[in-house]
């Protein structure tokens, strides 16, 4: 099985390509340009390769791998273009997608069936956010780490599992929930007794337990938008919100239902066939889906378990946070194929590309992720500024005097621009950004809060 790329899997591999294509073609944005500089310039040197394992970063976060190391690899492969570092990020999506497909393979056995069930993983709409904002990777990063980790613990591979949970946590904190994760797995599936299951995932718990104070050690603090909630209500209203979109029921579905009647038609096909098509599973599965509850726990308290790093930091949650909770979707999905047993194959195929058309309307409908979407519409904005920069800038030496009008969002926009002239191996004296009235020579650029975007009247 491992040899070869069966159809059902390389079919849902394409899918997840042309459902997050469009984010590969956003532009670099904000903190991406922090970070290239840190990857072309602090990693030059075995002092910023030191600092970048032994220390959190200037966000107080401790994502060597999934931050520093990611843009000092894509610096030196695709410098300053950013198409590279997307589908960087998508090929390291793509290998998560293998590790969940094999362990729902694990489970089912059907190969289609297998590619059903990693359905709600592969294709929720939730991975565009960290799938087109290039710091996010370290979430995809992680994500795999966690994959990797479980499908090898369940597979009795635990030095593998040790090896993927490592690389999970160098890539962001939220991986640490991995042992808690396999023992739910072999307590509820595998129906190890508990002890033996410590013993057999003590190498987890070893790491977690090296990793947590070196962690604390590092420091911890969380003020303004990182700043701790502690609100069962705001808790449970977040848990709500985090399956309905995981479930591709987000903001933007309801744009597409006002953009016309063909649009609303589509929507309201997609959603009912979803609907019918789990209607139907449920009915076939019947009183066998009680046969497998361990299964469909196992599935929920994933979803509970990868939730729980982020849920105090609820001011600052984003859908990119997602990636380790989805993980729970496909073990609930194939405890339902496994009940449903003969009958699954068709409603299941149906709810897949239901789920899969609801996704593409998700993201490029009318009012979909590539025109609403924060960080895209932000993107095209830093675009339209780097352009205007390069082709204005001085090259005698003079500064260019770049004046933002419009308050702090177009400075977070354009703020990075100098450290791209920086990456770009001009000087950065060659761009200014003046505090006052802007002057009579040099760039303006006018920010349009109601569109997220900027124009350039002098150019």
């Amino acid at each position: 099985m491992r040899g070869r790329l069966e159809a059902p899997l390389a079919a849902l591999l394409a899918a997840v390509v042309v459902l997050f294509w469009p984010a590969t073609r956003l532009f670099f944005l904000g903190d991406d340009f922090g970070w290239l500089v840190a990857g072309r310039f602090a990693l030059a040197r075995p002092l910023g390769w030191w600092r970048a394992f032994t220390q959190v970063n200037a966000a107080g976060t401790y994502r060597p791998l999934g931050q520093q190391v990611f843009y000092w690899l894509g610096w030196h492969l695709f410098g300053m273009h950013p198409l590279g570092y997307h589908l960087l990020d998508l090929a390291l999506f793509l290998a998560s997608v293998v590790s969940v497909y094999r362990l729902a393979r694990a489970h089912l056995g059907h190969p289609w069936l297998a590619a059903i069930a990693a359905t709600p993983f592969a294709l929720s709409v939730t991975h565009f956010d960290h799938l087109g904002w290039t710091p996010a990777v370290c979430e995809t990063l992680a994500g795999l780490g966690v994959a990797g980790a479980l499908l090898a613990q369940a597979g009795g591979r635990p030095r593998a599992a040790a090896l993927w949970y490592a690389v999970g946590l160098l890539a962001d904190e939220t991986a640490g929930v991995v042992p808690a994760m396999a023992l739910v797995y072999d307590l509820l599936v595998a129906r190890r007794p508990w002890r033996d299951a410590v013993r057999q995932e003590w190498r987890l718990w070893a790491l977690a337990s090296v990793y947590l104070p070196l962690r604390l050690a590092m420091g911890v603090h969380p003020t303004g938008l990182f700043a701790p909630v502690w609100s069962a209500g705001v808790w449970l209203g977040l848990i709500g919100r985090s399956v309905r979109t995981g479930l591709q029921f987000m903001g933007p579905i309801e744009n597409v239902w006002r953009a016309g009647p063909v649009w609303r038609t589509a929507t309201a096909a997609g959603s009912v066939a979803l609907l019918a098509a789990s209607l139907a599973l449920a009915a076939r599965a019947g009183r066998r889906l009680l046969a497998e509850w361990r299964l469909a726990a196992a599935g929920a308290a994933w979803f509970l378990l990868g939730l729980l790093p982020v849920l105090p930091f609820a001011h600052d949650f984003t859908t990119y946070n997602l990636d380790i909770p989805l993980l729970g979707f496909p073990l609930i999905l194939a405890a339902a194929l496994r009940a449903a047993r003969h009958g699954a194959t068709a409603a299941g195929a149906i709810w897949a590309a239901a789920f899969l058309a609801i996704g593409l309307l998700v993201v490029d409908g009318p009012g979909g992720l590539t025109a609403v979407d924060g960080n895209a519409v932000l993107s095209r904005a830093a675009r339209v500024a780097y352009v205007a920069m390069e082709t204005r800038v001085d090259r005698g030496g003079t500064p260019l005097p770049v004046c933002i009008q419009g308050g702090i969002w177009p400075q977070w926009v354009v703020g990075g621009n100098a450290l791209a002239r920086l990456l770009a191996g001009g000087a950065p004296a060659r761009v200014a950004y003046p505090t006052g009235a802007c002057p009579a020579r040099g760039l303006v650029l006018v920010w349009h809060a109601a569109t997220d975007t900027f124009t350039v009247p002098h150019v």
